[in-house]
């Protein structure tokens, strides 16, 4: 099952302050001491696997009755994790972003079925990881593209087509993961396209980048976004084929996006329009790639 990850960890988030609201609530809360950075889904064994960035583990919920078993414990915080096609795998991403720090990420994979794990040593921090309909991860770090083989333990690296942000460790308090990793994936239905939401400068959060990976090419794309205001929440969702996909609060799609493809985008009051001029925004080369969102009139896309 393929989820848009943050699109989950906010619905996790609002279960887990169910206690705390005062309005009706629906679902069940589950709390967990520490800060949630990832979540995925095992749908095989009924266990959901939270990454506890501020306790440094990852938690184990059974989910026939949202209980929490033992942690799985990691030596670094963990930003992110991906379940293999299959349920073997379990591969999570590390964020130890320290400035003395001599790695700054790593690799923790666990073989599920066999109950052993794997470590791997990163220069830099990891910023998001997820599975296609392939065998093989792709763990995106502030400076690296990585192909990670979790049975062999080995890795590709990809051409990188941006150097992406993550903020430095230690951060002011009430920060949370969301706010540190600033990046999201979320992968196809077929499981052929993986899009990755990410910041290119933490320091201006107008500046964002949006990647995308074609799994049976083995190809990474790249736009490059620069909003006012900026792009939202950082979370990723993308529809059965890949020719769609939500980014933040912003629709987009290789070919014209129609009336009936956002029928509930956050415009606020602004007539929806077919985006078929130039009027509209600025687009670099030949206008291949369309968006739509709020006050997308502001917005400027480069390829």
């Amino acid at each position: 099952m393929h989820l848009s990850k943050r699109a989950v960890f906010a619905l996790f988030a609002l279960f887990s302050i169910g206690e705390g609201a005062y309005a009706a609530t629906f679902g069940n809360s589950v709390s967990v001491r520490g800060t949630v950075s990832d979540l995925a889904l095992d749908e095989r064994r009924g266990r959901l696997y939270i990454a506890n960035f501020s306790a440094g583990r990852v938690e184990v919920m059974d989910t026939s009755n949202r209980t929490l078993q033992s942690p799985m414990i990691v030596t670094l915080p963990p930003s992110a994790v991906a379940l293999s096609p299959g349920g073997r795998y379990l591969v999570v991403g590390e964020y130890d972003n320290f400035d003395p720090a001599s790695s700054k990420g790593g690799l923790t994979i666990f073989d599920l079925d066999a109950g052993i794990r794997r470590e791997i040593a990163l220069p830099d921090p990891v910023l998001a990881a997820s599975f296609g309909a392939g065998s093989q991860a792709l763990v995106v770090t502030t400076k690296q593209f990585l192909l990670v083989d979790p049975g062999a333990g080995t890795m590709t690296v990809l051409p990188a087509p941006t150097p992406l942000d993550g903020k430095p460790l230690p951060v002011p308090f009430s920060t949370f993961p969301p706010d540190i990793i600033q990046a999201s994936t979320g992968v196809s239905s077929d499981g052929q396209t993986i899009v990755i939401l990410a910041q290119i400068d933490v320091g201006d959060p107008s500046n964002a980048a949006v990647v995308i990976y074609h799994v049976g090419q083995v190809q990474l794309g790249l736009i490059a976004i620069v909003s006012a205001p900026p792009l939202g929440p950082r979370s990723v969702s993308v529809n059965q084929d890949g020719s769609k996909f939500m980014t933040g609060w912003t629709l987009m799609s290789p070919g014209p996006i129609l009336w009936a493809d956002m029928p509930t985008l956050p415009l606020y009051r602004q007539q929806r329009t077919l985006l078929a001029s130039t009027k509209m925004y600025a687009v670099s080369g030949n206008p291949t790639r369309w968006g739509a969102g709020w006050n997308m009139d502001r917005w400027k896309l480069t390829q």
